[in-house]
């Protein structure tokens, strides 16, 4: 695993995802490579490193690059996925991981989700997945050979959580419950992430797309 201390400045943030599609297009006979912008191992995020240790088995063997923390700018706003991984077969995924056991969810309305002691009473991670998707697609899109090409999919991580525990909250009956992976789901991870929905249906990510990256 490698550990960089990097942010993207604002005037490479397209540059910068389109050197890693394309090294993602050689990466055909290679294994998974990871990145991890900040170390982790701080308070309170052990739920986080237990999915970003899975993504790290789980596409160990594949064409791929996973990041932990990577960070773009939107316009001026700056994005930064829990955790994006650009995979040959797959294309892009965003998963936002929320390190939260069931007894602290009040509910869900919506997009929204409401706590309880937790460091916020409101969020709506899998909106956040999403709109950070569609942020990096938009990059995708402005280069041609890209242009609707990428496949991508975004969901959410419960860590703490198992599935039985949310059904018992009877939150998989709600029309918005998203794509999520639940505390058992980390084992099987690449069967989990296929069996979810693509926002975008594209082309795998193969030299046919005429790049030429140089190599780490």
């Amino acid at each position: 695993m490698i550990y960089l201390n990097w942010r993207l400045k604002p005037h490479l943030q397209y540059p910068g995802l389109r050197w890693h599609l394309e090294r993602i297009g050689k990466l055909t006979r290679e294994r998974g490579r990871f990145i991890a912008t900040e170390p982790l191992g701080t308070d309170g995020e052990a739920g986080e490193a237990r999915v970003w240790e899975a993504v790290c088995r789980a596409f160990a063997a594949r064409s791929c690059l996973g990041y932990w923390r990577y960070p773009f700018f939107s316009d001026t706003t700056r994005k930064e996925p829990d955790i994006l991984i650009a995979d040959r077969l797959f294309g892009l995924i965003i998963i936002e991981v929320k390190a939260i056991t069931i007894d602290r969810i009040l509910g869900i309305s919506g997009h929204q989700w409401q706590f309880q002691n937790f460091y916020t009473t409101a969020s709506h991670p899998y909106q956040q997945a999403e709109n950070q998707l569609y942020a990096l697609l938009r990059y995708c899109d402005v280069e041609p050979q890209l242009q609707r090409q990428v496949s991508a999919r975004a969901m959410v991580a419960l860590p703490a959580i198992t599935r039985q525990q949310w059904q018992e909250r009877q939150f998989d009956r709600l029309p918005s419950s998203p794509p999520i992976l639940f505390a058992e789901c980390l084992d099987n991870l690449v069967a989990e992430i296929d069996r979810f929905p693509l926002l975008q249906r594209g082309n795998p990510l193969t030299e046919n797309f005429g790049f030429q990256a140089p190599s780490f």
